[in-house]
């Protein structure tokens, strides 16, 4: 990249994908860290990166064959679909965004490990959980216990909702390790929410041959990317567990 040289947002893509040479990745970051408007489309490119991994946790499986297609190509076309669904909407979200849009720009995007309940202004938070990593997990509930108790002690309204899919599914099917942390949070705070991707359980239950039972505290919905996308664009704080 020369000097003034404006960057493209195939030079920001390589950037997030970590496919530039040190040389070219130090002068990107100086460039994006001394200009504004440089930094916040890097910022949006990397929110649309993180919602779009979203698609790949719980492709919908088929439930009939297709003639001339193995199951694999099958799976492979719906899991597709699902990314350019997801690219579709954030597409919307950034347009909305920029063209000053209330409820998009009060959105934001966070990992469990940058979430600061002592320094967040969200008034509605969707956290995210696709994983089956125990210190995740653990720390991903930390976070909002921590985050419904400060907002408690504060006085502050908050609305929290916990979406689960993929492995993260596993955290609100009878008999989860989580299951008396989870009936302790709801007890003591009835503005927090857990929700289990339907698509996620269909799937589960498909490859088990048996139905999956979820804890009384989960509240099943159609899909994880679907209410994702829905609270995304409403305003509301999105938080990777």
């Amino acid at each position: 990249m020369k000097e003034n040289e404006p960057v493209s947002d195939e030079q920001l893509n390589a950037l997030l994908d970590n496919e530039l040479e040190d040389a070219e990745r130090v002068r990107l970051f100086d460039a994006i860290r001394n200009d504004k408007d440089l930094s916040a489309r890097y910022c949006k490119l990397r929110q649309v990166k993180e919602m779009v991994s979203l698609a790949y946790n719980e492709p919908p499986l088929p439930k009939t064959g297709v003639p001339g297609m193995s199951q694999q190509e099958v799976t492979s076309k719906i899991t597709r679909a699902a990314a350019a669904l997801v690219l579709v909407f954030m597409g919307g979200i950034i347009g909305w965004s920029l063209n000053g849009n209330q409820d998009a720009n009060n959105a934001s995007f966070y990992t469990v490990d940058r979430l600061n309940p002592n320094t967040i202004h969200s008034k509605r938070v969707l956290l995210h959980l696709a994983t089956g990593d125990d210190s995740r997990i653990s720390e991903s509930l930390e976070k909002i216990e921590e985050l419904l108790e400060v907002s408690a002690a504060q006085h502050k309204p908050i609305e929290v909702e916990v979406v689960a899919n993929s492995e993260g599914l596993n955290i609100l099917r009878n008999g989860s390790p989580y299951a008396n942390r989870i009936r302790t949070i709801t007890s003591r705070y009835n503005n927090v929410s857990f929700m289990a991707c339907g698509i996620a359980r269909h799937n589960a239950e498909l490859r088990e041959g048996k139905r999956v039972a979820l804890i009384p505290e989960a509240t099943e919905i159609p899909a994880a990317v679907e209410r994702i996308l829905k609270r995304v664009t409403g305003g509301w704080s999105y938080v990777r567990g």
